[in-house]
């Protein structure tokens, strides 16, 4: 098990996950180390906040401002949905912590995810 602390202070400014997981330093071992998010395990109450501060950053950010309040809602909630870590109310505040696999159980779940990762690279082929 991997543990990093932080201070949720330091996210204030974040628009997605993506920001979070590279202020984190651990963006770089996703798809590589980190499979799914179901492996990245943080306190519920700072998850909350977390999520709060992706809205705030959306509803300031000049793209976003032509969006109704419940469009960028929607927005920040896909973010969430998709990428967000597993909440627990008895993780220690200020404290990310990340299941680690072996070479084996990673080989594992990328060869499970192949057929979805496939899917999406044919449809980004289409959109382009």
């Amino acid at each position: 098990m991997k543990i990093i602390k932080y201070k949720i202070e330091d996210f204030k400014r974040i628009s997605c996950m993506d920001d979070f997981y590279k202020k984190l330093g651990i963006f770089n071992e996703i798809g590589k180390t980190i499979i799914e998010v179901g492996q990245i395990h943080m306190e519920q109450e700072n998850c909350e906040r977390l999520q709060e501060y992706i809205f705030e950053s959306l509803c300031k950010n000049t793209k976003y401002r032509v969006y109704k309040e419940d469009k960028i809602k929607c927005f920040a909630a896909m973010d969430w949905l998709q990428f967000s870590p597993v909440s627990g109310k008895n993780m220690p505040k200020d404290e990310i912590w990340i299941d680690e696999l072996s070479e084996e159980e990673i080989a594992k779940k990328m060869v499970a995810n192949a057929p979805i990762i496939e899917s999406q690279m044919r449809q980004k082929k289409i959109g382009e």
